[in-house]
């Protein structure tokens, strides 16, 4: 009875699928950890959502908006025309509804005006930081008495009511919650409290999670260049998901809030643009680093355009390994110039890219010092092989040339040929 002698595949084959739900799981993870951070950062620090609030009453289609709310809680609450008929003249009084309707158009442009300085900026940052640090604390169970959370929009109302000249009546008959836009309440925050914290603790341990996973992959995994290349191509693929995700979620948002005609929608959009800023900045780093991960893993692998690639590198590489080394820490030095750690979440996914590329330029830099031991190419050698292409004038050929128009004297042409013969 014939034995077959054919190994057993089946612990490979285990191999191979644990791998690939690894490398799919850390992916996933991927992807959710930076919607967490995206989620921390913005929404949930104070300082940067203020920030971003004054970025947001710099666009001239949001402060038109906001002006017009400013409009309307001054007139809703303080009677311009009244107040005109009382101090006009008799003789003038049927002017006063004619003048206080276009007092209001003149308002209108005065708060937009208003908006647009570096004081009413600073102003609004910190009322937005006030009512964000009391949402937090809210979120938190630390606000005390307070359930409602406001936008402080009340010293907005009384410049603009200066600007009329109904300033003094307008602090008589301004009640004190014009201008207060609500913002959350404790029944809305008790629906999301449970995400916010989760949020907090995702945004810390899923890519840590993620980068544990990836590792476990790579210890498993016999064939790590083309893993390299796939955990390259799913960082890719996060990386335009992020971009996919914030073009749909601007639709949702706004189809959710405001309706179709309604004449805020312009300025909700430019709001959104503005508050979501940092999905690009996220999706940018993941798809560099997914790229720079596919360039590694192809560099280092048996093609033929790989190995013209080492053979280009070789002098760098081999002979002067601590330049590549120099110019890495430098973009290293750059990254932190560029982008503090300021903020834990973003220790975890740069240590990863740090090691991911001293890595891959470790792994470069062994396999072209055995495929050029010598280092490669140098200059000399470059230029004399171009000297013997094809169709390449040599020194000789050139020499001849010009002693057959008469530029070189015989005894020039034969020092030229005898040198051209000892070389």
């Amino acid at each position: 009875m014939a034995v077959s002698t054919r190994p057993d595949r089946h612990p490979d084959s285990l191999r191979r699928v644990a791998v690939g739900v690894l490398l799919v799981a850390a992916t996933v993870l991927t992807l959710l950890s930076l919607v967490a951070v995206f989620a921390r950062r913005q929404a949930l620090d104070s300082s940067r959502f203020a920030d971003s609030s004054a970025a947001v009453l710099s666009d001239a289609t949001v402060r038109q908006a906001v002006a017009g709310y400013l409009v309307d809680q001054l007139y809703a609450h303080v009677d311009v025309s009244a107040e005109l008929h009382a101090t006009l003249p008799q003789q003038f009084a049927p002017l006063a509804d004619p003048i206080a309707a276009a007092l209001r158009a003149y308002a209108d442009r005065g708060a937009s005006d208003i908006l647009g300085t570096h004081a009413a900026a600073s102003t609004f940052r910190a009322a937005v930081f006030r009512s964000h640090t009391t949402f937090i604390d809210l979120v938190d169970r630390r606000a005390g008495q307070v359930d409602m959370v406001y936008l402080e929009l009340r010293p907005f109302v009384l410049n603009l009511a200066d600007q009329v000249g109904v300033g003094a009546l307008a602090r008589q008959e301004l009640p004190t919650t014009a201008g207060q836009l609500p913002v959350v309440d404790e029944a809305n925050v008790a629906t999301v409290r449970s995400w916010i914290s989760l949020t907090r603790t995702a945004s810390v341990w899923l890519y840590a999670v993620s980068v544990l996973l990836y590792a476990a992959a790579f210890v498993l995994s016999r064939d790590r260049r083309r893993l390299l290349a796939w955990a390259g191509v799913g960082l890719v693929v996060v990386g335009v998901l992020l971009f996919v995700a914030r073009s749909i979620g601007r639709s949702v948002v706004l189809d959710q809030l405001l309706p179709s005609g309604s004449p805020y929608r312009d300025a909700a959009g430019r709001a959104y643009s503005i508050f979501t800023e940092l999905v690009p900045s996220l999706a940018w780093s993941t798809l560099a680093t997914g790229l720079a991960a596919v360039v590694i893993a192809w560099l280092a692998g048996p093609g033929v355009g790989a190995h013209w690639g080492r053979a280009v590198l070789a002098p760098l590489v081999v002979r002067r390994p601590l330049v590549g080394s120099a110019a890495i820490a430098a973009c290293g030095v750059v990254s932190l110039i560029a982008s503090p750690l300021n903020d834990p979440t973003k220790i975890v996914p740069r240590l990863a890219v740090g090691a991911l590329v001293i890595a891959g330029f470790e792994l470069i830099r062994r396999r072209t010092a055995l495929e050029h031991p010598g280092g490669g190419w140098t200059l000399d050698g470059a230029r004399s092989h171009l000297q013997r292409l094809p169709g390449s004038t040599s020194p000789l050929a050139h020499a001849h040339a010009l002693h057959a128009q008469g530029l070189l004297t015989d005894e020039q042409f034969v020092a030229i040929a005898r040198q051209s013969a000892e070389e």
